[in-house]
């Protein structure tokens, strides 16, 4: 439905038709503006010959409801209550005049002296304009050719001017209010601002608090088809809560946030050579996909080698540093780029490489009776649809691997999941209107869940068993290749499963950046309705119905890209260096660093700081001497918990040299296990997952948590109370002594700190919750940008 004013006559129009139903008149008038009630059951109707008028436009019936206006309206809009309007308009000395009116009753003579606000401006001959949000209780007014926007806060019919925008370049056209799935939570509202040579957009927000504590992120929904409305005398109104909800009044976000445990984690190479892996012919020209440029396992390292044709990647053994004997891995026509290491237990020889040629090659390291590396063999070659884009082995389940190929110029692109140990392809998924997958990350526990990460930021969640895609949504590190990690909020406690995932790419303009998004819901179904999932031996509770999965079915044929809102983000600078990573989950810490770049910095998600998804960066970051080729990062069982590692990192460089990377905290009673920082932790080295992912109907899996604690440590939980040092108790001493003759010389009476008290509250004045800048003729940068 849409109505139309114009001379002489309002049309209702039923677009569903194409044509007018119902057709109003006015008489020798012209409608300057409309809007509908709150519940749409009337017309507000403003005109040139000043008439202000109100009718049910479902009805062709004379309009009696009506009366003359003492000045020229301009604008007309709802205000909050049900039956208060504001207009604006301009008066016969041609000032510009705002009112707000309570229509509740009949409209007559009475209206003009009992107004619920008035205010004129001194902007002579410039029009006013209006826009109210219902949602914030805000009404902006501006005045065409000034450079002002008025905000003024209009809770419980205050009417108090809040803040002046104020433009120190053009001047104002005209205004529009966004809806409010256009804005975020600590927005109060984004306006259009148009002048004579721009358009542009305009945030109100109170400097970085939030406002909303619930926004609808899709368009208002239809309640109400043509004809129901036009036959039904009375509507309902469009719930408030369905679009937008304010945060309670006493809402009050944590302004001190606890100290986190790995606030000071800091990184320590070694400084002799001999601690490190030398002596290394690495490529200078050839990169692998994202940057992943080296990979690690327990026994073995791999990086790109020099090769004068085709692909090649060097290879060494990790039992010991030093000057390395470095083994060649040849297996395709043109450059690898894309590999990896298998780090499943038993398995650690196997080696995947894909490269543009189209093939993906899993081969085998060799040893001689002596233990060293004898050469390598190719078990399996595998001709893929496109250009192999992405390789990976699956972390926990046994004989798995994933694949990923695009053609060029195609629209499609297609992932193999492949049995390592049969030789054979066991599902082959075609996505339509992907291209480049750059990324395939399995959730960290179980695994029966993939992520995977495509061009323009799109991002899907993918059953393995079945190939369905269960969620996709566009990350916002999207200019450029995304890579995955899967993280979790709980790490401590001995998780099911991964219920996050962390984004880390390039936003707009280059910037650096990591988002963090949860997917709890959709994760949580899929295990419940797939899986019963053992822990130590403990059986978790799993619900869900076994038909859900078809229903699933049914919903996924046509896919849905959602626009997800991050939970947490952070921004590291402008560069075109590629960001790489790792996730530890146990301790909640991404350690983040970039190709050509020589930091590493620590972040930890999930952050204690009032709010789930909390991005904060650690105090120290890593800072190399030489620029870094790759990075990655040994097993959380590796650790040296007697030196409170934290994570064990090998950093490549291309002069050749593999160096471990110790990332620890500072502690003083290192003789104790730190039980406050380590967790059991899942056991990655020692079991994996005989899973058959074809077998139909839920899946028993066990999973195994084990403790870092050795034999011969106690619990510093558990130590006996630290004494204190001569030079401990002599400093106590000294404060305490400072402290009581602080007191002598600064006592007060209670009469003087009452006194205090009042000449304080006095000189604070009145204020309310939308008081947040005073007024000027420039607004601080917190409170408004475009």
């Amino acid at each position: 439905i849409i109505s139309i004013g114009g001379e002489g006559n309002i049309n209702i129009v039923d677009l569903t038709k194409g044509e007018s139903v119902i057709n109003t008149k006015i008489g020798d008038d012209q409608v300057l503006q409309m809007t509908y009630s709150q519940n749409s059951n009337y017309l507000r109707c403003i005109t040139k010959n000043k008439l202000l008028f109100i009718y049910d436009p479902r009805t062709d019936e004379t309009i009696e409801n009506k009366l003359t206006l003492r000045y020229s309206p301009t604008t007309i809009v709802n205000s909050y209550g049900e039956n208060e309007i504001c207009v604006a308009g301009m008066t016969s000395y041609l000032e510009p005049i705002i009112y707000a009116y309570d229509i509740s009753a009949k409209l007559d003579e009475k209206l003009h002296e009992t107004y619920l606000f008035k205010q004129s401006y001194s902007h002579k001959k410039s029009t006013p304009f209006i826009e109210y949000d219902r949602y914030s209780q805000v009404l902006y007014a501006t005045f065409q050719g000034t450079s002002d926007i008025l905000a003024i806060n209009t809770f419980n019919k205050s009417f108090e001017k809040q803040v002046v925008y104020h433009s120190v370049s053009d001047t104002v056209m005209g205004m529009t209010i966004l809806p409010k799935q256009a804005i975020k939570k600590r927005e109060i509202n984004k306006l259009i601002k148009f002048s004579n040579n721009r358009i542009q957009r305009i945030e109100h927000t109170r400097g970085g608090k939030l406002i909303y504590d619930k926004i609808s992120n899709s368009p208002k929904k239809s309640i109400s088809t043509a004809d129901d409305y036009l036959n039904t005398k009375k509507n309902v109104a469009y719930p408030d809560d369905d679009v937008a909800k304010l945060v309670a009044a006493d809402y009050e976000e944590v302004k001190k946030r606890s100290v986190s445990l790995y606030l000071h984690v800091t990184g320590k190479e070694p400084l002799s050579v001999l601690e490190k892996y030398f002596d290394l012919k690495v490529s200078s020209t050839a990169s692998a996909n994202l940057g992943l440029n080296l990979k690690t396992n327990s026994k073995y390292a791999l990086f790109p080698a020099p090769t004068y044709g085709g692909g090649a990647l060097g290879l060494i053994q990790m039992k010991s540093a030093g000057r390395k004997k470095q083994s060649k891995l040849s297996a395709h026509g043109e450059k690898i780029t894309t590999f990896d290491l298998c780090k499943i237990a038993g398995n650690e020889g196997l080696v995947i490489t894909g490269s543009p040629d189209t093939k993906v090659i899993i081969s085998k390291i060799n040893e001689n009776a002596q233990d060293q590396i004898s050469g390598c063999e190719k078990l399996f070659t595998v001709q893929t649809s496109g250009k192999v884009t992405f390789v990976s082995f699956h972390p926990r389940i046994n004989n798995l691997c994933v694949f990923a190929s695009n053609k060029d110029g195609g629209s499609s692109a297609n992932v193999y999941i492949y049995d390592y140990k049969e030789g054979k392809i066991i599902n082959e998924i075609k996505l339509e209107d992907t291209k480049n997958i750059m990324d395939i990350q399995f959730e960290t526990v179980v695994g029966l869940i993939a992520a995977i990460s495509s061009s323009n930021g799109i991002i899907r969640l993918m059953d393995i068993r079945t190939g369905n895609i269960l969620r996709t949504f566009k990350s916002d590190t999207s200019s450029r290749d995304t890579k995955l990690f899967w993280s979790v909020d709980n790490g401590q406690n001995k998780p099911k499963f991964y219920n996050q995932l962390i984004c880390l790419g390039f936003g707009k303009g280059s910037v650096r950046k990591l988002s963090v998004y949860d997917l709890t819901d959709t994760v949580t179904k899929y295990y419940n309705t797939n899986a019963t999932i053992i822990v130590d031996e403990q059986k978790e509770d799993a619900k869900g119905d076994d038909n859900d999965a078809a229903k699933d079915d049914e919903k996924e044929k046509e896919e849905n890209i959602e626009e997800l809102e991050n939970i947490g983000t952070k921004t590291f600078g402008v560069s075109n260096a590629i960001p790489v990573g790792y996730y530890d989950g146990n301790d909640n810490l991404l350690y983040v660093s970039s190709i050509g770049d020589r930091k590493i910095r620590v972040y930890e998600i999930n952050s204690n700081d009032g709010k789930s998804g909390g991005v904060r960066e650690m105090n120290a970051s890593f800072q190399s001497k030489e620029d870094i080729m790759g990075i990655t990062f040994g097993s959380k069982q590796s650790v040296n918990v007697k030196k409170v590692e934290m994570g064990k990192c090998y950093k490549l460089s291309k002069d050749g040299v593999i160096a471990p990377i110790m990332f620890f905290v500072p502690r003083k009673r290192t003789d104790f296990f730190q039980d406050d920082l380590y967790s059991d932790v899942l056991d990655q080295d020692n079991k994996s997952l005989d899973i058959d992912i074809k077998k139909e109907g839920k899946l028993n899996v066990d999973i195994s948590y084990v403790s870092l604690k050795p034999d011969d440590m106690e619990l510093l939980s558990q130590a006996p109370q630290e004494k204190e040092t001569e030079y401990q108790k002599r400093r106590n001493s000294q404060v305490k002594l400072m402290e009581v003759e602080k007191l002598k010389q600064n006592k007060v009476t209670d009469e003087q700190w009452l006194t205090g008290m009042q000449a304080s509250a006095d000189a604070a004045g009145g204020v309310n919750r939308w008081d947040a800048v005073a007024i000027a003729s420039e607004v601080a940068d917190d409170e408004w940008s475009d």
